[in-house]
């Protein structure tokens, strides 16, 4: 709830209505160069955490938004080693653990 509060302010004006926040994707490699974006490498944290800026971005209106948020590096992009040359290809089982 603290989240949406501060997210819910008005941002000083920046000519777009698109914010590319959050990333939720789980840090769990310190290497990544993203790991101070994420929520953590808790899963279900990570998920409420995400939930509650996207809320937060977009308002309490029940017809419009006050931003549009464009989440961002949401499944299997903080892996760093080989990840411009490999794929994250992943089986049910392993989708479902992640």
């Amino acid at each position: 709830q603290e989240i949406r509060y501060y997210t819910q302010r008005t941002p000083e004006p920046k000519g777009g209505l698109v914010m590319r926040a959050p990333n939720a994707d789980l840090a769990r490699d310190p290497r990544w160069g993203r790991t101070e974006e994420s929520f953590g490498e808790d899963a279900y944290l990570a998920s409420r955490m995400t939930v509650s800026f996207i809320k937060g971005l977009q308002g309490d209106h029940p017809r419009y938004w006050k931003s549009a948020s464009l989440m961002k590096h949401f499944m299997a992009n903080s892996n760093e080693d080989g990840r411009d040359s490999t794929s994250s290809d992943f089986d049910e089982r392993l989708f479902r653990e992640y």
